[in-house]
């Protein structure tokens, strides 16, 4: 996967110092193979053309060709392999990077910011190329000489470049900081023929891209658009033939408004759309309108042919305001179904066209092809997804419309481009139903089921480090393509909620001993896997690598993915849900799911029947089951730290397991939380005894989180109690005589948080801990006063946990690494502003 993020018309300033972040700043946030990060990257709206400006920071290129040769050894990979952990990031160019008049907008300091990427560790930029530009003096007369320019120059600095065959006018999206319509003599032709553009149902014209209606009329002085479109790219091949494939690594082949495969159903620019509005069909032109009546011909239903649906509201409604969107609207209907299907398929058509001729012109020269559509998130959460529809995505809630989308792609060898990878489903709107979370899962799934390549791109304007962690997790490592291959095959090898949605993080415990995985077992699997890390660092064993922690489930842990946080469906401090509907077992008249009146993932325990204080958790039926569903947890646990315990005793190094510190509803009598997690732990059952004796059957380490969480600052309505719990585990591992190690679940580097793992891993209270590993290195922790408070800590713990301050003198480790940043930081500005 590739990510692009978005950068603007404001080159750097290379004599103002100000805010100069060097190298340093960046330790943990992003590693990039090559040199460490010496500029800022800002993201920016894909509906909204980027506005960015680059932290001024000048590369020493003296430095850079003395690493020439190392970074080669370590470049990241152009190609967008689904097997590479690495995922390269370009940076889109302001939009004006060629002026009207077809020369490169400000070379030198264009210069300088690609010398600026290039140290940052950025593999390449993304640029536009205008139809609007290069073909404006007339059909046929290209001016391709601004784009050369900058060729030469990425290429200089050793740069990848993608293309973007821009067909569309720039000045019609949001964030559009400059103005540049389609050529003179296409707007002539428009001005003669207004239906050559898409029109709305009120006669709205949109001049921002040539109706797909025409796409094989010779309606544009001679030529139909798809032959202008594959003329020009043909044009673009021919003048960059000896850099495509290696400075020119993409071409981006323009599909639309925006450059991306979709119907303008939402033109903010001219205020006649409102976000989260539902958007209006585009299919009003007498192209369209004849497309539409010829297939309600064939159809036999002449009346469906007169145009789009008459009760599908306008721009800025909301799907129940209408009688098409609403849950049970026309949508679903027999007509319904018909228009969106015409609609849909006649944008899967001109994709088709465009991508087709793109393929045949490209083909053997060694650069990719990629395709870019709209990540539609608002409405996705009800039935009908509104604003998809009228964008020209047949997705429903019983269809899916990227599926179609993806193997289109796939049949001509196309990346598919998707946005809105930064967004999460909790910092949306409630009002506007969104999910950019899950709608980015829906892709990824039509994409891997497609066997299409996917890239990425934010959607929004973000400088916060959670868009950049949303990001990463959008481009997370999943498992491997051979066992979702069998997943696709079979849903049921993953954890399954009572709704049907499945959870790919872990395959499910409920086929641990079944040969699923191409003839193995998944436990046969994962027992090959820890046989073969042991071969190969043999060596290092019980040395180097001192502890080996077995993954046991979802995010490591011994539990059931019930709380799925990062898809947005479960959110803190939801009770969760069982996840046992990939299987059923038991007595006949209780094995037929888990108990119906659980509740959802958002609910407290007092609103459901299972879980209420007095609830049927506590009944025979409830005992049952609670003691079935964390019987087989603790089973899955057993299998596999008994494989672990049979390939590492006698190498030295120790193993552990890890569990997960649930907190949340703890002072409540079921604790519904820990037990929907698989955990049978409530007011009258010790849960974690029996996890502790069975991790001490293996001779295993017991590691645990939340140790640096207090009391009284959880939320009272949470009826949270991490020191509560954290006290009942450490009295379960003493009990079973197993050794406690410890982890923080929240990013702290205050004193109260260390001071609360200090009390923690004294033996006062329990068993003492082991060892405790500390979550996480970042840029943070180097900060001067974090990085002394750990110092602090860990002498601390050394010493058994007694709070003791390091002394002001004492410069050996921390102030000694501090005071390196410090000159480090003065250095770089120096070099800096001699620049």
């Amino acid at each position: 996967m590739t990510l692009a993020v978005h950068s603007s018309t404001s080159f750097i300033n290379i004599t103002e110092t100000k805010g100069i972040k060097t190298p340093d700043d960046f330790l943990g946030t992003v590693s990039f193979p090559q040199t460490k990060p010496s500029c800022r990257l800002i993201t920016k709206s894909s509906m909204q053309e980027a506005h960015h400006s680059h932290e001024r920071v000048i590369g020493n290129p003296i430095e850079g060709r003395k690493n020439e040769k190392r970074e080669k050894l370590h470049v990241l990979t152009t190609t967008h392999s689904n097997n590479s952990t690495a995922v390269p990031v370009f940076v889109m160019l302001p939009l004006d990077t060629v002026t009207m008049g077809g020369k490169l907008n400000k070379p030198r300091l264009m210069n300088a910011s690609l010398m600026a990427l290039r140290s940052a560790g950025v593999e390449g930029v993304m640029v536009d190329a205008w139809w609007g530009l290069v073909e404006k003096d007339g059909p046929f007369k290209y001016n391709w000489e601004g784009y050369a320019e900058l060729v030469k120059m990425c290429r200089e600095h050793g740069l990848k470049l993608q293309v973007v065959m821009s067909f569309h006018q720039c000045g019609g999206n949001v964030g559009d900081s400059c103005s540049i319509p389609l050529p003179p003599w296409v707007l002539e032709a428009i001005a003669k023929n207004p239906d050559l553009v898409y029109t709305d149902r009120s006669g709205r014209r949109n001049p921002e891209y040539i109706s797909l209606g025409c796409d094989m009329l010779p309606v544009l002085k001679g030529r139909t658009p798809i032959q202008v479109y594959t003329d020009y790219m043909r044009s673009f091949r021919q003048r960059f033939n000896d850099y495509l494939g290696d400075v020119i690594v993409e071409i981006q082949v323009g599909l639309g408004p925006c450059g991306e495969l979709r119907y303008p159903s939402y033109p903010e620019s001219n205020g006649t759309w409102r976000f989260p509005g539902i958007g209006e069909f585009q299919n009003y032109d007498k192209y369209m309108r004849a497309s539409l009546a010829a297939s309600a011909k064939a159809a036999g239903k002449d009346d469906w042919g007169q145009g789009g649906p008459h009760d599908s509201g306008q721009y800025n409604q909301f799907p129940e305001d209408t009688g098409f969107f609403q849950n049970d609207g026309t949508w679903n209907s027999e007509y319904g179904k018909f228009f969106l299907e015409w609609y849909s398929g006649k944008l899967l058509e001109h994709g088709d066209r465009i991508l087709g001729a793109a393929e045949s012109i490209y083909q053997g020269t060694g650069a990719k092809l990629s395709g870019k559509v709209a990540g539609i998130h608002w409405h996705y959460n009800t039935r009908s997804h509104a604003a998809e529809l009228t964008a020209g995505y047949y997705n429903t809630r019983e269809t899916n419309g990227y599926l179609p989308i993806a193997r289109m792609f796939g049949k001509h060898r196309v990346v598919f481009n998707f946005t809105c990878m930064e967004m999460r489903d909790g910092e949306q709107p409630q009002s506007a139903n969104c999910s950019p979370e899950g709608l980015v899962r829906q892709v990824k799934n039509a994409t891997r089921t497609s066997e299409v390549e996917l890239a990425g791109e934010n959607a929004l304007e973000r400088y916060d480090g959670a868009a950049y962690s949303q990001v990463l997790a959008t481009s997370s490592i999943p498992l491997p393509p051979w066992v979702l291959e069998d997943i696709g095959k079979n849903p049921d090898l993953v954890y399954t909620d009572r709704s049907g949605r499945r959870n790919p993080e872990y395959i499910s415990l409920g086929c641990d001993m079944l040969p699923e995985l191409k003839g193995r077992t998944p436990i046969q699997v994962y027992t090959d896997y820890m046989r073969s890390f042991g071969q190969r660092f043999s060596d290092y064993l019980g040395d180097v690598i001192v502890e080996i922690q077995v993954g046991l489930g979802p995010c490591g842990e011994l539990r059931y993915p019930s709380y799925p946080e990062s898809n947005g469906t479960w959110r803190f401090p939801g009770i969760g849900e069982f996840q046992n509907y990939d299987k059923a077992a038991g007595k006949d008249d209780w094995g037929q799911g888990g108990p119906h009146d659980s509740g959802h993932y958002n609910r407290f325990p007092e609103d459901t029947g299972f879980f209420q204080n007095d609830g049927t958790w506590n009944s025979e039926y409830g005992k049952f089951f609670l003691d079935r569903y964390s019987g087989k947890l603790l089973e899955h646990g057993d299998r596999i730290l008994g494989a672990a315990e049979s390939i590492y005793q006698g190498t030295g190094a120790k193993l552990s397991g890890k569990v997960a510190g649930i907190h949340w509803h703890y002072n409540t009598r079921s604790h519904a939380a820990e037990l929907t997690a698989g955990y049978y732990n409530t007011r009258d059952t010790n849960g974690y005894l029996p996890i502790a004796r069975m991790i001490g059957k293996h001779r295993v380490v017991f590691n645990f989180t939340c140790m640096e969480m207090r009391d009284g600052e959880q939320p009272q309505s949470a009826n949270c109690s991490p020191e509560g719990l954290v006290r009942q585990v450490k009295n379960a591992t003493r009990t079973s005589e197993v050794e406690l190690a410890g982890e923080n679940a929240l990013e702290r580097y205050d004193g109260a948080a260390y001071s609360q793992v200090l009390a923690t891993s004294r033996s006062d209270s329990g068993n003492a801990l082991s060892v405790f590993t500390f979550l996480r290195m970042n840029k943070r922790l180097f900060e001067q006063e974090n990085w002394q408070n750990l110092g602090q800590f860990v002498k601390s713990m050394l010493e058994g946990g007694r709070n003791a301050r390091r002394p002001e003198c004492d410069s050996s480790r921390a102030d000694l690494y501090v005071g390196f940043i410090k000159k480090t930081h003065s250095m770089k500005a120096k070099e800096i502003a001699l620049v």
